[in-house]
């Protein structure tokens, strides 16, 4: 059966696409409000005619409202950058951030340093302060770097870590490790049908993946189907050669069994029996069972693939009672394309942009305004010289009225194709937008400039401007769009303080230049959003240059910005001041005197005993608060007065300062015409404003940067279940070595020839020696023995508790400790907070934070944006004291950059003794 052809029904996605519904919706409007005036409302009615072209305009209008955003934002043009004037960052810019865990720094570390084959952290837990925060780093290079690139490559990855450092951490040690080689040798009985050199290659690939595994890189995708999500792949830092598995990631080999060993090799296909198996580590035979490796070491495989036939330990096969030779070639070839499947490789990124999207319109296509004049009959007379020559006057002026009535309508329909062609200058973070309506010129309506009577086009937009948009109304809308630009990134920036106090300090700035500052201030942060979400954790590199240099804490830049502070660099807050004022000379006295006004009444001021010099302003300030309440009213002219006064030189003009605080108004300045000192007045108010921005700032102190660093000898102590010592170390030193060493307590303690009796002849006692497998002496009885036969009982008394402990694979931390030796650290206060806390100091003089509510608002800034785990100080410090802070604390960073642990400790110490002497504001 044949259906019948029909038409559907339009599928609208909005009325505004509808003529028949805009044009019945128009006329029911038209009904309501035109009241008793008659008309049929049919399409031979003018007004009808009018309706129907609008309705037509306006579906034009809504067919490009309904263009896809992608075709809005990305003209063809492609002028803009959308991601600096609009925000709109891909994930994989916004997520990531500075590393924060271990394995933040440890896929950091591997990612990035491409000689590096595996990494790990470790948080640093035996020290006598109880620091918090701080990492050691084993580093194993690839194998095929050579001993001169070591030193190159440690370099590289503390830079690295310097520039990465998250606030309140810090890195005790980078060691890159050293290997030691386990080769094996081995009779093995093989299946009758298997190749041997395949046998061979799996047994070397396998072994070496247990206790040396390889590492590889992952692209997106390969992740996603391993089941993370987008949001597990891009926190922590971003990457650059792919992503880790971190469920596959392996914490390091310190110790291996044999029979593990020999387990992998009796797994393979093929292999039928494991007749004998012999270990070697370093070329040394291992008779037990476990093979350790120290804390500074790492196993790898001897294969001796390409020279196998010369090897001295190497693994034999039999086949049939038959002994196999090995082929070197085709073991290589066999074993190489096994490692080819597990090989350390970078994975392909794709670049991610934050649209790739092509316009498909130029922005004078989206903005082109069609007038609907140009499509009236020409009975109306609107289209250029459409009216005869011989119409009358009143003719043209109909015509021209009727013009400038349907300009209106037509100019608010050309300033939405603006709006539409704008929208990424209306959401942008651009200083240079000053309108948040758009409004164009309609070229298209006949004869325009002749109904607006404008002598140009910039004229006609500018008066437009004006009455659409006050600038009351672009300050209001403008941060509401900013904001909205925030709340994407769950941030907020209220700015009425800041502008409040701008107000203040510049008494004869008009309003709308503290919006304006106060505007382009969260500008300025939502600018840098990204920097200052993904630094939100960073602490500063201490090792390059921070003193005038761009080189601070994410958290301290976030506070910065939040607070309308310019300065980014850490300088000093003091030396504006000393760059324009000296104290006044011992003889200079200040004494209270009277003043003669001319024409009027004598008052009483404080001035100097001695003639004012040309260029000099003085102020008295016999105290602190004196000092500081200049700081509150210099910079206000109701302080200032100038006064005429009769001397004996004739008349002189006196330029008073007065507070309320003040018992007397002070003389600052006299000279000899009222215009001197306006001049100097007005001098002298700029240059507090001045002041009072310049000094505005603060000190971050990250407190584990101020632990001891001398004192790095440690010593290790055993203890027996009761608690008592048993052993410590013979000698105190690296704390890596003593970790090695106390590894392999289980192999030394255990035997009694490794033990030996130390007569202290002068004060007759014993000690016990045990001594490595090297012939060192590395631990010593822990308390004195008087008596040969106490020795021998200590002695039994310490192999059977190393035997028991070692065969029940206790856990050494159970049983001993590293502790730091006191060294130069005694001078160090133990009740001072290294760990997790850092201090904010602030001058106590600018205008802003003598201002209770910009405290506040500090303290609640701080609360909101330092992480969790992280505890703090505030202190205000009067000038002279932050001389004494800000001399210190260069001095310190000076130190630490030229890594000077003495003079690091010297002047960590007097930031301590400081700092323990201020009163934290609460």
């Amino acid at each position: 059966m044949i259906k019948a052809k029909s038409l559907s029904d339009p599928d609208y996605q909005s009325e505004s696409l509808q003529l028949d519904f805009l044009l019945a919706e128009g006329i029911k409007l038209i009904q309501q409000f035109s009241g008793e005036v008659w008309t049929d409302y049919n399409y031979h009615d003018p007004g009808i005619t009018f309706l129907e072209q609008l309705c037509y305009a306006v579906t034009d209008l809504g067919y490009r409202n309904h263009f896809p955003l992608e075709d809005l934002l990305f003209t063809k043009e492609r002028t803009v950058d959308l991601e600096k004037s609009n925000m709109l960052y891909p994930p994989n810019k916004i997520l990531p951030s500075n590393p924060l865990t271990a394995n933040d720094y440890r896929r950091l570390i591997i990612d990035q340093v491409e000689e590096i084959k595996n990494a790990w952290i470790s948080p640093v837990v035996d020290n006598k302060f109880g620091f918090q925060g701080l990492y050691d780093i084993s580093i194993q290079c690839k194998e095929d770097i050579v001993d001169e690139d070591v030193q190159i490559i440690e370099n590289e990855v503390k830079t690295l870590l310097m520039e990465n450092r998250s606030l309140g951490t810090d890195f005790q040690s980078i060691k890159i490790l050293k290997k030691d080689t386990v080769s094996i040798a081995a009779k093995i009985n093989l299946d009758s049908f298997v190749l041997g050199e395949s046998i061979l290659a799996s047994i070397y690939h396998r072994i070496e993946q247990m206790i040396n595994p390889d590492i590889r890189f992952y692209d997106e995708e390969e992740m996603l189907k391993k089941g993370y999500d987008h949001n597990a792949l891009y926190t922590g830092p971003a990457v650059q050669s792919g992503y880790l598995d971190l469920n596959k990631m392996q914490t390091k080999t310190n110790e291996i069994y044999v029979n593990e060993i020999k387990e992998v090799i009796e797994n393979i296909e093929g292999v039928i029996s494991v007749d004998s198996i012999e270990v070697y580590k370093n070329g040394v035979k291992i008779f037990d069972d476990l093979i350790s490796f120290g804390k500074s070491h790492y196993p790898a495989l001897e294969k001796n693939i390409l020279n196998y036939a010369f090897a001295s330990e190497k693994i034999i096969f039999y086949r049939n009672r038959n002994r196999y030779e090995i082929d070197s070639i085709i073991l290589s070839q066999l074993y190489d394309s096994l490692a080819l499947e597990n090989q350390f490789k970078t994975a392909n990124l794709r670049s991610k942009k934050a649209l790739d999207y092509e316009g498909r319109f130029k922005k004078a296509d989206l903005e082109e305004y069609y007038s609907i004049q140009q499509e009236l009959p020409s009975l109306y007379g609107l289209k250029t010289n459409e009216l005869s020559s011989s119409s009358n006057k009143k003719r043209k002026a109909q015509a021209k009225q009727l013009k400038g009535y349907l300009a209106i309508f037509e100019q608010l329909m050309a300033d939405h194709l603006s709006q539409l062609a704008n929208i990424n200058n209306i959401f942008s973070i651009d200083k240079s937008i000053h309108h948040t309506y758009f409004k164009q010129y309609p070229e298209d309506i006949p004869d325009f400039a002749t109904v607006i009577k404008q002598d140009s086009k910039e004229n006609y937009l500018s008066t437009v401007h004006q009455l659409t948009e006050s600038r009351a109304t672009y300050f209001a809308r403008r941060n509401q769009i900013i904001d909205h630009l925030l709340s994407r990134f769950g941030e907020h920036f209220d700015t009425s303080i800041l502008m409040k106090l701008q107000q203040s300090l510049f008494e004869n700035a008009d309003a709308d230049f503290c919006k304006e500052t106060a505007l382009h201030t969260k500008i300025d942060y939502a600018a840098n959003i990204i920097e200052l979400g993904h630094n939100r954790i960073k602490g500063f590199n201490y090792e390059a240059q921070s003193w005038e240099a761009d080189n601070s804490s994410g958290f301290e830049k976030r506070l910065k910005f939040l607070l309308g502070i310019k300065e980014q660099q850490i300088k000093s807050l003091v030396a504006p001041l000393l760059d324009s004022y000296q104290s006044s000379n011992d003889k200079d006295r200040w004494e209270t005197m009277e003043l003669k006004v001319e024409g009027g009444p004598v008052i009483t001021v404080e001035g100097l005993s001695r003639p004012y010099e040309q260029d000099e302003l003085n102020f008295h300030c016999q105290n602190k608060a004196a000092f500081r309440s200049l700081f509150l009213f210099a910079h206000r002219s109701k302080n200032y007065r100038i006064v005429p006064s009769k001397e004996k030189k004739g008349t002189v003009y006196n330029l008073l300062y007065n507070t309320p605080n003040q018992n007397h108004p002070t003389k600052i300045f006299e000279a000899e015409s009222r215009a001197e000192c306006i001049e100097k007045r007005d001098v002298t108010i700029a240059r507090f404003q001045e002041f009072n921005i310049s000094c505005e700032g603060f000190f971050q102190i990250e407190h584990i940067l101020l632990r001891p660093l001398i004192s790095t000898n440690y010593s290790t102590t055993f203890y027996y279940e009761d608690g008592k010592e048993s052993l410590i170390s013979h000698r105190s030193g690296e704390f890596e070595d003593q970790r090695d060493r106390r590894d392999d307590v289980y192999i030394i303690a255990s035997n009694p020839d490794n033990y030996s009796v130390e007569e202290i002849k002068d004060k007759k006692y014993f000690n016990i020696i045990i001594f490595d497998v090297l012939g060192q002496p590395v631990f010593k009885s822990a308390n004195p023995l008087y008596s040969k036969a106490g020795v021998k009982s200590e002695i039994k008394k310490l192999v059977a508790f190393f035997s028991e402990k070692r065969s029940l694979k206790a856990n050494l931390d159970d049983f001993s400790a590293i502790k730091i030796d006191d060294g130069h650290s005694h001078e160090f206060p133990t009740d001072f907070k290294y760990s997790n806390h850092i201090s904010l100091v602030f001058p106590d003089w600018p205008f802003r934070v003598q201002n209770s509510e910009f405290t506040a608002l500090v303290k609640d800034y701080i609360d909101t944006f330092i992480p969790a785990h992280i505890t703090y100080d505030m202190y205000f410090l009067e000038v002279n004291r932050m001389a004494i802070f800000e001399d210190t604390f260069f001095n310190w960073l000076n130190a630490k950059k030229n890594q000077d642990n003495d003079l690091s400790d010297t002047f960590s110490l007097q930031l301590i003794q400081l700092l323990k002497g201020y009163k934290p504001f609460v």
